[in-house]
C-alpha cells in the first residue's frame, strides 16, 4: 500500500485533502479471530464492526482479556483475521499499512539501547527512504513536540520510563501517519506521569489532526482522552456499546475530572463492562 506525505503547515494543521470524506479512514468490517491448534480452538473475537473517521480520537475499554490487543494486531496487519476484513484508507489490511503507526505497552522493548533518542526516533524514516534533511527536520520536530528536544543525544536506558514513551510518541509523531494505534501506552508508568503522558496525546491529536485509536483497560483514561469509547464485551468479543463523549474538547486534568458529566460517562462505561464480566450485558446499536 502507497499513501501520500501529509504534511504539516506552520499552524500546526495537517492537510486532508487525501482523504475521501465519503468513507471513513478505518473500518473493521465483522472481523472474527480464532486461535485454533491441534488440540482446540479458543474463539477471541466473534464479530467487531465499527469504522474511524480521519481526525478522530476513539478509545477502546473492555475487561481484562476481552481481546483488545488481538483486536489492535488484526488493525495493524499484525495478526491474520479469522473472518471479516480491516480497511484502511480504502485498501484492505493484509500486512502492516504504510501510514498507520503503533505505539505498545511495552515501550522499552520497542527501543534500541544502544541508540541515542535521536537515532531511533529517525530509524523508521530511513527505513521509509524519506530524504536526508527531512528526516533531520521531521525528527526535530517530533522531539520539540514531546519535550525531548534537549536529551537527543541521551540513551534510552538513560531516561525515566515516561521520557522514554514520550521517545516512542516522537518516533510515531515523526513518521507522520494518518493513523496512530496505542495499545494501552501508559500503563506502566505512575499516575503522574500518566496524567502528564495522556495531555501530551491530546495535545499532539488536536495540533497534528493526526487520527488515533487508543486502547486501554482504564476507564477514566478512556473517558478523558476520546470523543467516542467503544465498550468490547467479554471473550468472545463483540462491541457492547460506541458511547459518544460529550465533554468539551479543551480539557484539563482537574476541571475535567470533576465535570459531572465526566462521571456520568465513567459510571456508565463502568456498569456496562461489570455486566460484560457476569455475562448479561446486551450489546446496543452504535452512536453514530
Amino acid at each position: 500500500m502507497t499513501t501520500t506525505p501529509v504534511s504539516i503547515d506552520a499552524a500546526g494543521d495537517r492537510d486532508r485533502t487525501k482523504f475521501n470524506r465519503d468513507r471513513p479512514v478505518l473500518a473493521v468490517e465483522h472481523v472474527q479471530k480464532t486461535y485454533r491448534s491441534r488440540e482446540r480452538s479458543v474463539e477471541a473475537i466473534r464479530d467487531l464492526h465499527f469504522t474511524v473517521q480521519a481526525g478522530e480520537l476513539v478509545c477502546i475499554v473492555g475487561p481484562s482479556g476481552a481481546g483488545k490487543t488481538t483486536l489492535l494486531r488484526c488493525i495493524a496487519g499484525l495478526l491474520p483475521v479469522s473472518g471479516g476484513t480491516v480497511v484502511f484508507e480504502g485498501e484492505k489490511v493484509s500486512a502492516p499499512p504504510a501510514g498507520m503507526a503503533v505505539v505498545f505497552q511495552e515501550y522499552a522493548r520497542s527501543l534500541f539501547p544502544w541508540m541515542t533518542v535521536r537515532q531511533n526516533v529517525i530509524l523508521p524514516l530511513k527505513e521509509k527512504k524519506v530524504p536526508r534533511a527531512e528526516r533531520a527536520r521531521l525528527t526535530d520536530e517530533a522531539l520539540a513536540a514531546v519535550g525531548l528536544a534537549d536529551s537527543h543525544d541521551a540513551y534510552p536506558w538513560q531516561l525515566s520510563g515516561g521520557m522514554q514513551q514520550r521517545v516512542a510518541i516522537a518516533r510515531a509523531v515523526a513518521y507522520e501517519p494518518d493513523i496512530l494505534i496505542m495499545d494501552e501506552p501508559f500503563a506502566a508508568v505512575d499516575a503522574q506521569t500518566r496524567a502528564e503522558l495522556e495531555d501530551l496525546v491530546r495535545e499532539l491529536w488536536r495540533r497534528l489532526g493526526v487520527t488515533v485509536l487508543f486502547v486501554t483497560h482504564d476507564i477514566d483514561e478512556a473517558v478523558y482522552l476520546g470523543q467516542r469509547v467503544l465498550i468490547l464485551s467479554n471473550r468472545p468479543t463483540v462491541i457492547l456499546e460506541d458511547v459518544a463523549i460529550d465533554l468539551p474538547d479543551d480539557r484539563n486534568q482537574l476541571e475535567t475530572r470533576s465535570d459531572p458529566v465526566f462521571a456520568a460517562h465513567r459510571a456508565h462505561i463502568y456498569g456496562r463492562i461489570q455486566e460484560a464480566k457476569r455475562g448479561t450485558a446486551p450489546s446496543r446499536p452504535s452512536s453514530d
